[in-house]
């Protein structure tokens, strides 16, 4: 019996100090929205139709690459919810907040109404490396919504700073590269919807 309690007893302590960490939850940030500004009313609407994630991102704990031919995926730090639900969600807010003094309103395919132009993002790849850099690889393409006439098809390759932070850092600079790539397909529409005026 003593031997018994000789060998729980180590391993009762161990477990005692043991404890698993807590889950961390993380969410894109959109650029900084000023009052007012979507007041305007719509000249043209764009739909965001489809944003497109590789299988690999589609899950819920937070992929970083540790090297190469090595990735890391975190139990204990993931997505509030879907990636691609959430990158869809910033490319929106972005795209109104970069738009709105055009007269350019952009929707979801389930609430747009009428829209003048299709856009569809296919992201290759949205990783980094804790304390790296957040490298954001998409292509993206604008079609008429009548004709179906591809407008302009581009691919934006994208590298963002994250710093000595950890998840935070990684999280924050990913959400700045997906604001160029905003910035970046806000001007081809501009041309476009000024072309068509």
């Amino acid at each position: 019996m003593k031997t018994m309690w000789t060998l729980w007893l180590p391993a009762l302590a161990l477990a005692a100090c043991t404890t698993t960490p807590p889950v961390k939850y993380y969410t894109l940030n959109a650029l900084h929205r000023t009052a007012g500004a979507l007041v305007a009313a719509p000249e043209f609407t764009v739909v965001v139709a489809d944003v497109a994630i590789p299988d690999m991102l589609d899950r819920p704990q937070i992929v970083t690459r540790t090297d190469e031919n090595r990735v890391n995926i975190s139990d204990f730090h993931r997505w509030a919810g879907s990636l691609k639900d959430d990158l869809t969600r910033v490319l929106v807010e972005n795209l109104n907040t970069l738009l709105a003094a055009d007269h350019v309103r952009v929707r979801t395919r389930e609430i747009a109404l009428d829209p003048a132009y299709y856009l569809m993002v296919h992201i290759n790849q949205l990783e980094g490396g804790l304390g790296g850099t957040a490298k954001l690889d998409a292509n993206w393409r604008i079609s008429h919504r009548k004709s179906k006439e591809v407008l302009a098809t581009k691919e934006a390759l994208i590298e963002q700073a994250a710093g000595a932070g950890g998840y935070d850092a990684l999280v924050a600079a990913q959400s700045r590269a997906i604001g160029i790539l905003s910035q970046e397909i806000a001007k081809q529409i501009r041309d476009l919807t000024k072309s068509a005026r």
